[in-house]
């Protein structure tokens, strides 16, 4: 189909006071120094193709120009602790109003992230029962009031009428007090003169004694103010011939314990004030794993301490034996005949020499878990059971006997998002306006209620956040910009829609809506068209990716932009006018010939169901998220693989275990047949060139004054390091000699600054058939121009996935299984054609492909479709449907279905 390019071209006379953010000769990446308006205070969307500039323009543009803006007004110590980012390449940006990005983040594998943190919303609850929760003795646990000296006087007022005595606790040197004007102490309720006979004997020195009436309040308040200093934080009076004590600290009169008053570390298991002293906050302790460290069929001397069987270890295990036949155990029993008591030993030792156990290595081998190899090892024979001391909460004691409406910290904690929020509006914070600011509790509330509205209601606050979906944690992060109050500010956000299923798109744009009516200026880098049809303000970036983006194609309204009779359209419009291509056409069904069976899917919240999945076919795993798409596709096929799959491949989205300054060369192992090509010229041979001398890894070629960066770093006394090209080798990152060596009028460098289409051209019938075939499928996968020497960590999201379904494809594998997480992953629509071009050709090659996607046009292409659901977390897990494309459609329960149908009406 042949397409038909507008490229805009921005008014030069557009008034842009006060109404529009301007920028001006973005050249940022591949921006070809491009001119925009941006609206202040609506929605504007930037689509286009991937790598198109999308994200050059957004982020590395103008937030990096907004952030950079920010960082200037504040002190140079403070800047050094910030991130570096680079000055963007434009010639100015006009009417910037503050920036906040959004970016997308991985669930972080940090075990001390849970919701609660992720969201902001612990921060406020460590103050909030910092300042207003009721405290209860965790020796008797009796409900313990602390008393300002205006509460006291509150107290007294109404309720003690008559005379009081207010007094201190005093043991020690009677003439201390003599000396400063006590004479009186009270005991049995009778006044009664100081002597030396009460010495070094605990009496209640007599303050004053006053008649209760609001005319003595200046009086009673001296009397209590020294009555507290004097008496250890405590105020005592007699009333009646009875002690009556006031504290102004945490004190138990019935344990007799004072408690230091509490402050924010306190509730915080990342403070050693907050923190379970028993697993260190972390709520559950490791442990040896004895199915993992015991073979019980084998004997002792057959090896059956399995940590022990290694080259490395095995002197240790022996000295455990040695102990062992000491005390008496049969070496030569299989162990699952020895007696717990026996075992008991091994594990633990005795009280003379402990260390000479199996817990005794590992305890010793902790100490040097800084060494990858020692945590690895550790890993291997532990697993994690449960703080006993703490049951999970994290929390010491002293920080459990906090309550606000008898909710310890911890148990507020445990609720589910909808559980918080409900308690929350029960809360009537206006009796403690005096103690802490309403926004406090106002703020808790409003991400609370978005994540409610967002569908994510079941999500437990302490749920650490490793084992929440990405589109779970998309919106959990979403909740920070979305449930604020935010107004005049440029809110800059990267696909909010991925990683979300249709049925969310609608709570989406509410809250897009909201974030606008602020007053605020919205910013989307987006592919989807629901959401972008949403947007006031439509930039196009194309018209493809590369060096032929960069430039405008569309700047308009979005009436204009979905106008279907406009001529000419621009590639997104195309697109979009057929949301889903396959509505053209019926989709041919295939029969099928053999299938892969997994039993007992029951991982995280899947519940305990069987599933088939065709072979040799594509197979889509839909459903909302967090309804278990991941942790069926990972856990279940990845990692149990009860269906006994030899070769199974995993395809994480974006850069996952890669190294980011990996270049394209390097990842499709390209690099290493342009190396020996160079190798291989006559200069090279005669001055004993090897492939090592032309890699920037290697201190053979690489100039060694930038390391074969091509730029070094410049420190800056209190503030961040400034990179500057490398003087030595002019940015090229190799040592001159070798730059003298050519091939075909080119150096190595020159090479690696070639596209990868154009260098399949350059070095034709040099390159092994194997190379030429890896670059042939970049190309034909819509990546020709990506060049040989850029890193990974510049490409877009959409680019990498691509780039790693490419590199799969070179693997000239058959029989396997391809599991590839979201493959629709950053991408747009002409991409995902590319996409299923790809998914195509593996499965030409007699492999099977599984992906789990929400992507509509990926899921029409599905040879076959399985549903979880009918929601995410609890409420999901269930086997809604498996069946053919055309049998969702008609499926009771299946929302896919219904939205795949809503979108063939819109083609």
């Amino acid at each position: 189909m042949a397409h038909f390019f507008n490229i805009y071209q921005p008014g030069k006379n557009v008034k842009t006071e006060e109404k529009y953010i301007t920028v001006t000769g973005a050249r940022t990446n591949n921006l070809q120094n491009i001119s925009v308006n941006i609206p202040r205070g609506k929605i504007t969307a930037i689509v286009g193709v991937s790598g198109a500039g999308k994200t050059s323009l957004a982020f590395h543009t103008i937030y990096a120009e907004g952030y950079l803006r920010y960082i200037e007004s504040i002190s140079p110590y403070i800047r050094q602790f910030l991130d570096k980012i680079e000055k963007p390449a434009v010639e100015s940006i006009d009417g910037l109003p503050p920036a906040i990005a959004f970016r997308h983040k991985k669930p972080a594998k940090n075990p001390r992230s849970i919701v609660a943190t992720s969201l902001d919303i612990y921060d406020y609850l460590r103050i909030l029962y910092a300042k207003i929760a009721d405290f209860y003795c965790p020796g008797c646990g009796e409900k313990i009031k602390n008393y300002s000296i205006d509460e006291i006087v509150a107290e007294l007022l109404p309720n003690y009428p008559g005379k009081i005595q207010v007094c201190f606790q005093y043991s020690g040197d009677v003439s201390f007090l003599i000396n400063r004007g006590y004479y009186f102490h009270i005991e049995g309720g009778e006044k009664i003169k100081i002597d030396h006979t009460v010495k070094d004997k605990p009496i209640d020195v007599l303050i004053d004694t006053i008649d209760i009436k609001n005319e003595n309040k200046s009086r009673l308040f001296e009397a209590l103010d020294k009555s507290i200093a004097f008496g250890g934080g405590t105020a005592a009076i007699f009333y009646e011939n009875k002690k009556k004590k006031f504290p102004s600290d945490l004190y138990c009169q019935r344990c007799d314990a004072h408690y230091p008053a509490p402050d924010e570390h306190l509730f915080s298991f990342n403070s050693p004030k907050g923190a379970c002293p028993e697993c260190k906050g972390f709520g559950d302790l490791q442990v040896l794993d004895r199915d993992a460290v015991f073979n019980p069929s084998l004997s002792l001397s057959q090896g059956a301490l399995r940590p022990f069987n290694s080259p490395a270890t095995r002197g240790y295990g022996e000295a455990i034996l040695r102990k062992g036949q000491q005390k008496g155990i049969d070496l030569q029993k299989p162990l699952k005949l020895l007696s717990e008591e026996e075992i008991a030993f091994l594990l633990e030792g005795d009280g003379d020499d402990s260390f000479v156990s199996i817990k005794g290595f590992f305890d010793w081998l902790k100490t040097k878990s800084y060494k990858v190899q020692a945590r690895v090892f550790i890993s291997r024979y532990t697993t994690y059971k449960t703080c006993p001391q703490c049951r999970g909460s994290r929390l010491n004691d002293l920080a459990r006997s906090f309550k606000i409406q008898d909710k310890s910290i911890t148990a507020f904690l445990s609720f589910t998002i909808a559980e918080a929020a409900a308690f929350m509006s029960r809360l009537d914070y206006t009796q403690y306006t005096h103690k802490i600011s309403p926004e406090v509790f106002q703020d808790i509330e409003s991400r609370l209620n978005y994540l409610v509205e967002s569908g994510l209601s079941y999500i437990g606050l302490d749920r650490p956040t490793f084992t929440l979906s990405r589109g779970e944690y998309q919106r959990i992060n979403l909740a920070f910009i979305l449930g604020s109050t935010l107004s005049d500010s440029l809110l800059i956000i990267d696909q909010p829609s991925s990683d979300l299923h249709p049925h969310d798109y609608e709570k989406l744009s509410r809250f897009l809506f909201n974030l606008k009516n602020n007053g605020n200026t919205v910013l989307l880098v987006e592919h989807n068209r629901d959401i972008i049809a949403q947007a006031d303000h439509i930039i196009e970036l194309g018209p493809l990716s590369g060096e032929k983006g960069g430039q405008v194609v569309f700047a308009g309204g979005k009436e204009d932009f979905f106008n279907p009779q406009k001529e000419n359209p621009t590639l997104t419009q195309e697109y979009f006018r057929s949301p889903v291509r396959e509505a053209r056409g019926a989709k041919e069904e295939k029969t099928f010939k053999k299938w892969y069976s997994f039993k007992n899917a029951d991982t995280h919240n899947l519940k305990n169901f069987d599933f088939k999945i065709p072979a040799n076919a594509f197979t889509v795993i839909a459903g909302v998220s967090g309804a278990g798409k991941t942790t069926l596709l990972y856990d279940e096929i990845y990692r149990k693989n009860n269906a006994g799959v030899k070769d199974v491949v995993f395809i994480d989205p974006g850069v996952g275990g890669l190294r980011s300054n990996t270049i394209t060369a390097g990842f499709f192992e390209v690099y290493p047949a342009l190396r020996e090509l160079f190798a291989r010229l006559k200069e090279s041979r005669v001055n004993h060139y090897t492939p090592g001398h032309f890699s920037f890894n290697s201190p053979l070629g690489r100039c060694e004054e930038c390391k074969g960066k091509g730029y070094v770093e410049v420190e800056m006394q209190f503030l961040p390091p400034v990179r500057v090209v490398c003087d030595t080798c002019s940015g090229k990152g190799f040592k001159p000699e070798v730059l003298k060596i050519r091939y075909r009028d080119r150096n190595i460098r020159d090479m690696l600054d070639l596209s990868a289409a154009e260098f399949s051209e350059a070095a034709a019938g040099d390159l092994p058939a194997r190379e030429q075939n890896i670059l042939a499928n970049i190309k034909e996968g819509g990546l020709g121009y990506i060049k040989l020497g850029q890193q990974l960590k510049t490409l877009s999201l959409g680019e990498l996935q691509r780039l790693k379904l490419i590199k799969h494809l070179n693997l000239d594998k058959t029989g396997a299984l391809f599991l590839v997480d979201e493959p629709s992953f950053g991408l747009h629509d002409y991409d995902i054609e590319t996409v299923k071009e790809l998914i195509r050709r593996i499965i030409d090659a007699k492999n099977t492909v599984v992906a789990a996607e929400h992507n509509l046009g990926l899921i029409s292409f599905a040879d076959w479709i399985i549903e979880l659901g009918p929601g995410g977390g609890e409420q999901g897990g269930q086997l809604v449907f498996q069946g053919s494309t055309a049998a969702i459609e008609t499926a009771a329960g299946s929302v896919t279905g219904i939205y795949l149908k809503k979108n063939k009406k819109k083609a």
